[in-house]
This record gives structure tokens, C-alpha cells and sequence, in this order.
């Protein structure tokens, strides 16, 4: 199986070329396209002219609308993803996070031992793999140890990564 990070990536610097072509315009067909509005999340196509986003929908729309000179690409199925104003994102922990134990938000050491001995108890996974944590937001603001881990859970292996990946 192809491994989905590189499409999602391929997407979003398509995308990020938004403000490169805002003076003649972007048109991004065929693709997954994540808008973020409630009820129309996804959508194939978007079309951007004069900086701004002028149409979200299908690739046939798109192209109808566009306007003679703006740049047309094909995103063969990529990835498009919307609001990423930060000079980065780590998109493969964020992916992997939501496909493994999330426990970002968690309060605490002891609530946190409390989540992993509610996962054990319907995960048969030879491991425990999650990601989320942060301390810092925490009273007191520990780091659990090998030993906080193995009082929830002592009969495999736990690894949980903190909320930025570290």
C-alpha cells in the first residue's frame, strides 16, 4: 500500500501556490479538496482569481469559471488542505495521531493513566501507540515515566509521543 503522506503534501503546496498566482489566478482540478465548512467538507476543484477564492466544487465548474490565462492544475487525487498559516505542520504525526490513541487534552498524569487503562482494556494491540500529551498544561507539569506507564498498564509495551511530536 502507498504510503498517503506524499499526496497530502503534494496538495498542499499546490495550494500554498495560491499567492504566487494570485494575478492571473489558479484553477485546482481533480482532487480531494478539505474546505472545512460543516456539511460541504469536501469538494474536487477549486478556482482562485485576483487572491481570492472564487469558486469550490466540481473540476467541470472550475473550468467554466476560470478565466482565460489562469494557470490550470491537475492534482491527479492529491490533497488539498486549507489554513495552514504556520511556517510548518507536522502533518504525518498529526495523520498518525488520528489513527492511533489520542490523547491530547488529557488533564493530567492520573487521568491520563486512567485513558491508557481504559485503552488496554479494549485493545488487544501488542502495543499501546498514541500521541497527544502536554505536560506543561498539567499541575503539577511531569513528564510520565516508564513507571507512571507500566502502573496503568504492565503487560506490553506503551509508547506515547508528546502533542508536538517530541
Amino acid at each position: 500500500m502507498k504510503h498517503p503522506i506524499p499526496m497530502v503534501i503534494a496538495g498542499l503546496l499546490a495550494a500554498l501556490s495560491l499567492q504566487a498566482q494570485a494575478e492571473s489566478g489558479l484553477a485546482l482540478v481533480n482532487g480531494r479538496i478539505y474546505t472545512g465548512v460543516a456539511g460541504e467538507s469536501r469538494a474536487e476543484a477549486v478556482l482562485a482569481v485576483d487572491g481570492r477564492i472564487a469558486y469550490v466544487g466540481d473540476s467541470a465548474e472550475v473550468r467554466r469559471r476560470a478565466p482565460t490565462g489562469v494557470r490550470l492544475i491537475d492534482l491527479q487525487g492529491a490533497t488539498v488542505l486549507p489554513g495552514l498559516a504556520d511556517a510548518h505542520a507536522h502533518l504525518a504525526g498529526i495523520g498518525l495521531r488520528e489513527i492511533s490513541f489520542d490523547v491530547t487534552g488529557v488533564p493530567g498524569l492520573a487521568a491520563l493513566q486512567e485513558r491508557l487503562r481504559e485503552r488496554a482494556a479494549t485493545d488487544a494491540s501488542e502495543w499501546i501507540v498514541g500521541r497527544g500529551w502536554i505536560e506543561s498544561k498539567w499541575q503539577p507539569a511531569v513528564f510520565p515515566t516508564r513507571a507512571d506507564l507500566d502502573a496503568a498498564v504492565a503487560d506490553r509495551p506503551v509508547t506515547l509521543e508528546r502533542a508536538d511530536g517530541h
